[in-house]
């Protein structure tokens, strides 16, 4: 937020938690949420925020891929001048739970010298195409399909790791084109 406040471009933001905001406005799309065993209330309170006819459009981890491919230890170098950031990532799969947590050491260096270093963790939940097409209609959502991300109208399929759901709210209408020019309604 700080970087945004410095920018030229005014954007208002609102912190509150996902499952449970509540503002006094609608919107013509959202187009991001972060998944926890709340997933239901969180597609509830997206919905209540969403016009009829709205887009939702949101990604995730599909399921059959991260069971396909499996997970694997990562790093990331990111260099400025003689400055670099090092991330390694140490994910372990909750099978069971759907999620997996990815442990990360970060490390800070400026030349040869260590400025910072520090751990933290992100939990990830993954779902089934299947389950969120579920998930959407008990939230008043429709979904007018699952999408590689960056390809617009490439429908995911079970290798893609990340999925782009586009979901409709009740009561409206539109229609996307896939790759193919079918329409998907």
């Amino acid at each position: 937020m700080n970087k945004a406040n410095q920018m030229v471009v005014e954007i208002d933001f609102t912190i509150a938690d996902v499952k449970r905001f509540s503002l006094k406005e609608r919107f013509d799309a959202i187009n991001y949420f972060q998944s926890d065993e709340k997933v239901l209330r969180t597609f509830t309170t997206v919905s209540s925020h969403v016009k009829e006819g709205g887009l939702w459009i949101f990604q995730y981890w599909n399921r059959a891929a991260v069971l396909k491919l499996g997970l694997q230890q990562r790093h990331k170098v990111v260099e400025d001048g003689d400055s670099r950031i090092i991330r390694l990532s140490d994910p372990i799969l909750e099978r069971g739970h759907s999620r997996c947590r990815i442990n990360f050491h970060l490390i800070v260096l400026r030349g040869r010298r260590l400025v910072d270093e520090f751990q933290e963790y992100h939990v990830m939940r993954f779902f089934s195409l299947k389950s969120i097409e579920s998930l959407l209609k008990r939230a008043s959502f429709e979904s007018m399909g699952s999408f590689r991300p960056f390809q617009v109208g490439v429908k995911a399929n079970d290798n893609d790791w990340s999925v782009v759901t586009v979901a409709r709210k009740a009561g409206g209408h539109c229609k996307l084109a896939d790759k193919e020019g079918d329409g998907v309604d």
